[in-house]
């Protein structure tokens, strides 16, 4: 982006395309060029983590929600922001929740009051969307078509101005599918195969993102926040019992129902999406990312509605939520903290690599829970020693990054094919690879070739083949 390739011209190619996922790489590649590479991963790690609370404060802003309530869900936002998708790395995705709601923060204000500048905003947010992430766009269409259909029947908007903040949201999808779809080349690998699950791995995945490295500690925050949630229903099950009312019924306020109506369509999409396809896995587990917020969203405005039937509840939501947020930060500094000693060692191997080689790493690790902390780990090999490997994200790998592609790459087995046994062209390893970076414990029979070991570690080893 900023050197016309006087680095990596030989290895990669890059376009400006007007397509998903790019936003996350252009703000990332932007923080890199200005503050380098350690700084600009942490500051973009804090980033994604404080979107989520920034983009709900302005959401529940425009749904001019009291004080407390959104103290309360501020907080468990902290918890919310570093789902299963966070600890996995899939920023984008992360990212991509926050501009949702704040498209919706754009379009509140438009049902009511028409405004040209603040039509340009919502016109915008949806672009970003695209530009963040292909379901960011998806889902903001379910979003807004729910609202607008509740605001509809509930008679608080016309079905013309409704269609006239859906609009752009279409006319981007057709942009995709007219234009960007071609922005695939007849060389990319493809495999057009859909994993739609069972019925047992879909009742499994409705906690699927609460539970990142399934651990004893994990549990025990899942559990803090299910009682959380039990308390924010406690008013509104009193109200509802002892037909109490005030200023009216909740259900006949759209800024009550909306997010109830949002949560309910994003479990009908959880279980309509398949599990994976061929350029992307955890496909049908990121709408119930939106299902929760929404719904917990739902069930904190139906108990601010009803609290004065508990006026205990609130107190004790807050604490449960303070809890549970300083659980979960504390719990995930504990496991980056390990990681991050782990990645130290690995990359004092991977300073050992010769500039300008050809590698390929073998992953050897198991999984914690769903969590692969380090199969990525090898791309330290490119960033630190500006060396090759064949597995970084790209569009001519089958990956959505139709903007990225390697000029050449090289043999790639499945990354994961250690623990899988998958068949590894061996003769093809030898001729175009110059090392072997292989993550350790391994077993040395699984590994059918000579080699000069360069340096190793409780991490690693590097391996110059014979």
């Amino acid at each position: 982006m900023f050197n016309h390739g006087r680095q990596f011209g030989q290895a990669f190619a890059y376009h400006f395309l007007f397509a998903p996922y790019v936003l996350a790489d252009w703000v990332l590649a932007a923080l890199v060029r200005l503050l380098g590479a350690a700084w600009a991963t942490r500051l973009f790690a804090v980033l994604v983590f404080l979107s989520l609370p920034a983009a709900l404060y302005a959401y529940l802003r425009a749904q001019r929600a009291g004080p407390g309530v959104t103290t309360t869900l501020l907080l468990i936002s902290l918890y919310l922001s570093t789902d299963t998708f966070f600890v996995l790395g899939f920023l984008s995705f992360r990212l991509g929740v926050a501009v949702l709601l704040l498209t919706l923060a754009a379009a509140d204000p438009l049902s009511r009051h028409w405004s040209g500048p603040r039509y340009l905003v919502l016109v915008g947010m949806v672009v970003l969307a695209y530009l963040t992430h292909l379901a960011a766009l998806v889902f903001v269409a379910v979003a807004l078509g729910i609202r607008a259909l509740m605001r509809i029947l509930l008679r608080v908007s016309s079905v013309g101005r409704e269609f006239v903040l859906l609009l752009p949201i279409g006319c981007v999808g057709i942009w995709h599918f007219a234009i960007a779809a071609g922005y695939r080349q007849p060389a990319d690998q493809t495999a057009e195969h859909y994993i739609w699950g069972t019925a047992p791995t879909k009742a499994a995945g409705l906690l699927w993102e609460f539970l990142g490295y399934r651990s004893h500690w994990q549990a025990l925050i899942l559990t803090v926040f299910a009682l959380c949630l039990a308390t924010l229903c406690v008013a509104p099950a009193r109200s509802l019992v002892n037909r109490s009312r005030r200023d009216g019924a909740p259900f006949s306020e759209p800024a009550m129902l909306e997010p109830l109506g949002i949560a309910l369509a994003f479990l009908c999409v959880y279980i309509a999406l398949p599990s994976s396809y061929s350029e992307a896995s955890f496909v049908d587990v990121r709408a119930m990312a939106l299902f929760w917020l929404f719904l917990i969203v739902g069930l904190a405005r139906l108990h601010e509605w009803s609290v004065f039937e508990a006026p205990r509840a609130a107190a004790t939501a807050f604490s449960l939520a303070v809890l549970v947020s300083a659980l979960n930060l504390a719990y995930l500094g504990k496991q980056f903290r390990h990681d991050r000693a782990w990645l130290i060692q690995y990359r004092s191997v991977v300073a050992k690599v010769p500039k300008g080689s050809t590698v390929l790493p073998i992953y050897t690790a198991v999984k914690r829970g769903v969590v692969r902390s380090s199969l990525h780990a090898a791309s330290y090999v490119v960033s630190d020693r500006a060396a090759l490997i064949p597995y970084l994200f790209s569009g001519d790998r089958g990956d959505p990054m139709k903007y990225f592609r390697y000029i050449s790459r090289p043999y790639a087995p499945d990354e994961a094919w250690y623990g899988s046994h998958q068949p590894v062209d061996w003769k093809e390893v030898a001729g175009q690879y110059q090392f072997l970076l292989v993550m350790k414990p391994f077993d040395a029979t699984h590994i059918p070739l000579k080699g000069r070991t360069v340096a190793e570690n409780q991490t690693a080893a590097l391996v110059a083949i014979r």
